[in-house]
């Protein structure tokens, strides 16, 4: 069991451990008002957060302490700080002919602040969202908008800067029926110093709203390009030990997609991770290679049809669901 102390911080809400493996901690509560949600439930939002599953934790350990110093001395009001750097609204959307419900979350930063996609790369905070106290909700699906990419090509980060809205495609229980929305998020944002930030939102989503909104619609136009769309005519993944440890590498027959190309590996294995190297071009094939591990570092071991890839150049984004 982990033991949790401040070591002497003014800042209510941010722990570090102490443990060698998870190293830190950091844990910053921003919750929002909202009619979804009472006042006991924002007062039991703040869950502690570890880097443990992060692929690179090993590695990164060093600066996230160093991170964790420069946070614990630059902030003297966790809330008051986090809610100047990130908005974050529910946008109610509408239902749609299937009985879906097309909603969103809008995050909006303060200049200079930038928050992660879904695969943040070797320097980020993936996001994550907790809907179980949400209503008449029988699944829900993210629509990823295709990410900026920052940072230089040794460590780079994929992520969103000024405003991003997260298109939210619900399945009710109960089609015809209106849905409560109440969810909590755990983002990472960044500028001089990362801080996960935790936000608690909430709206009532009508079955009667049927007019669309023109941000999400901008939104779902702007995805990643499916891979037999951008021209993909084979993917290949194969496993194989280097120093003891499992690598996967990947090659994809696939047009060049700009002068700059990133290939991100995205495991559907639970408790596995994989840490993504830079992507080389050798005419129409795409080289790329990632270390297996599980949350902990240790290597892993990986079904080759859970992986799926996303590679970002210059002009687009291109997803492959499954390597073959």
């Amino acid at each position: 069991m982990t033991e949790w102390s401040n070591l002497g911080s003014p800042m209510p809400g941010i722990a570090i451990s102490s443990l060698p493996v998870r190293e830190v901690t950091l844990c910053m509560v921003l919750s929002w008002r909202s009619p979804a949600v009472t006042q006991g439930q924002r007062d039991s939002k703040c869950r502690h957060r570890d880097f443990s599953n992060h692929p690179e934790h090993l590695y990164l350990q060093p600066m996230i302490r160093r991170l964790a110093i420069i946070l614990i001395a630059a902030i003297a009001a966790p809330a008051a700080f986090a809610a100047d750097i990130a908005q974050i609204r529910v946008l109610p959307g509408w239902r749609q002919s299937d009985t879906h419900h097309m909603a969103a979350l809008e995050i909006r930063l303060a200049p200079g602040w930038k928050t992660y996609w879904r695969i943040p790369g070797e320097a980020g905070i993936a996001p994550s969202f907790d809907w179980s106290r949400s209503e008449n909700v029988g699944a829900f699906r993210v629509h990823w908008p295709t990410p900026d990419r920052f940072g230089t090509k040794g460590l780079r980060y994929f992520g969103y800067q000024d405003t991003v809205v997260l298109p939210v495609e619900i399945t009710p229980r109960r089609a015809g029926e209106p849905i409560t929305l109440d969810v909590d998020l755990d983002i990472g944002v960044c500028k001089d110093v990362c801080v996960p930030v935790q936000a608690t939102v909430g709206a009532a989503l009508l079955a009667t709203s049927t007019r669309p909104d023109a941000r999400i619609r901008l939104s779902l136009a702007d995805q990643p390009v499916p891979g037999n769309r951008a021209g993909v005519r084979s993917s290949r993944c194969r496993i194989e030990m280097r120093d003891g440890s499992p690598v996967l590498t990947a090659q994809i027959d696939l047009p060049a997609q700009g002068r700059d190309e990133d290939v991100l590996f995205e495991s559907h294995q639970p408790g596995v991770a994989l840490a993504g190297r830079s992507a080389v071009r050798e005419g129409g094939i795409l080289h790329a290679e990632a270390r297996i591990r599980t949350r902990d570092g240790d290597p892993a071991f990986l079904e080759r049809g859970s992986v799926g890839l996303v590679v970002l150049g210059d002009d687009q984004a291109v997803t492959i669901p499954h390597c073959g």
